[in-house]
């Protein structure tokens, strides 16, 4: 009986959402209070965010531990630099080989990085 009702239309969860949001809009509210949808994927999205702003800051220590150690911004930086490089290249080598991202080429990428340094 489902299966013809939502053949063609919106999948189960849209069609659930649908029915909250309409149902949700239709309470009446006092001013200044409301109601919002949270789920998984918001905490997820939440979870990233810290994460890359925890990057960030990594990345950064690593920068300022590099010019300690070498006395100089311009070769930690070309070090830093020359990561995204590398995965341009790797990537593009893939694309360009019509091959999927595999453990040949972790291993290539790490081959790689050695010989930078």
């Amino acid at each position: 009986f489902w299966d013809s009702i939502r053949k063609g239309g919106p999948g189960e969860m849209n069609l659930d959402m649908s029915i909250l949001m309409n149902g949700m809009s239709a309470i009446p509210f006092q001013q200044g209070y409301g109601m919002e949808m949270r789920g998984d994927m918001t905490e997820m999205m939440q979870s990233f965010d810290r994460l890359l702003g925890a990057m960030k800051v990594a990345l950064l220590f690593v920068f300022l531990l590099l010019v300690v150690q070498f006395h100089s911004i311009v070769q930690p930086l070309v070090m830093l630099l020359a990561i995204p490089l590398q995965l341009l290249g790797m990537f593009g080598g893939l694309l360009l080989a019509h091959q999927n991202v595999s453990s040949n080429g972790k291993t290539a990428r790490m081959a790689i990085a050695a010989n930078v340094r």
